[in-house]
């Protein structure tokens, strides 16, 4: 699963830009990152365990691979609502969060509306988060050295916000619960772990492009 073990030979592999974090440092993979077994009589804490199999997730959500998949899944996603939005002519209630209003979004919508948005938010908008969250952890821990692994955790957090936000919303299109109120709180707290993420993201990429910048100036002096 090392990453460093992945691309150790030139090829069409070079050319991706994950690849050139991977040779230059930019992930912190090694063959020595996988959880240790337990062997009888061995400590056996739970937390410990805990730690070890966080951290082989994120050891895995920074390996090249899972960031091209996460990537390219958040770009593809991120079109397909405005799509959606413009062939079926709905107004997506994911970004409002007062319940006035959503109850009103919801009444003005046709039957068939409410059952393309309940769909829609009950796939695309269930990969969405899934995506975005595993690029922000993944970027997270592959470029912030030794905070990497503290930063990326919290960022996770936006997963089931988002996802039982979503939860919410289905209820609601299909007339199921009336839970509208929850987003209330569920969507702002949503909105911003996501602007979080996309900033921390950002940073980790131009803090990593500036490195292999000065790198590579210096080593062609």
């Amino acid at each position: 699963m090392a990453i460093s073990r992945s691309y150790q030979n030139d090829g069409i592999a070079s050319l991706l830009p994950f690849s050139a974090l991977a040779r230059s440092g930019g992930f912190r993979l090694s063959s020595d990152s996988r959880i240790a077994h337990q062997q009888p009589g061995c400590d056996s804490d739970p937390h410990r365990i805990e730690g070890e199999i966080v951290g082989a997730m994120l050891k895995i959500l920074a390996q090249t691979r899972s960031l091209w998949i996460a990537f390219v899944s958040t770009i593809l996603i991120t079109i397909a609502f405005p799509l959606a939005a413009s062939i079926w002519g709905i107004t997506f209630i994911d970004a409002i969060s007062d319940p006035a209003e959503v109850r009103q979004a919801i009444s003005d919508m046709t039957t068939d509306q409410r059952f393309v948005h309940a769909w829609i938010t009950a796939t695309l908008d269930v990969a969405y988060p899934l995506a975005y969250g595993a690029l922000f952890a993944g970027s997270a821990y592959a470029f912030y050295d030794r905070f990497g692994r503290y930063m990326a955790v919290p960022l996770l957090v936006v997963v089931p916000v988002d996802l039982l936000e979503g939860v919410v919303q289905v209820l609601a299109l299909t007339d199921s619960a009336d839970l509208i109120d929850a987003k209330a709180v569920l969507t702002p707290l949503k909105t911003a772990l996501f602007l979080v993420g996309l900033l921390t993201t950002v940073v980790g990429w131009v803090i990593w492009a500036v490195r292999r910048t000065r790198s590579r100036h210096l080593g062609s002096e």
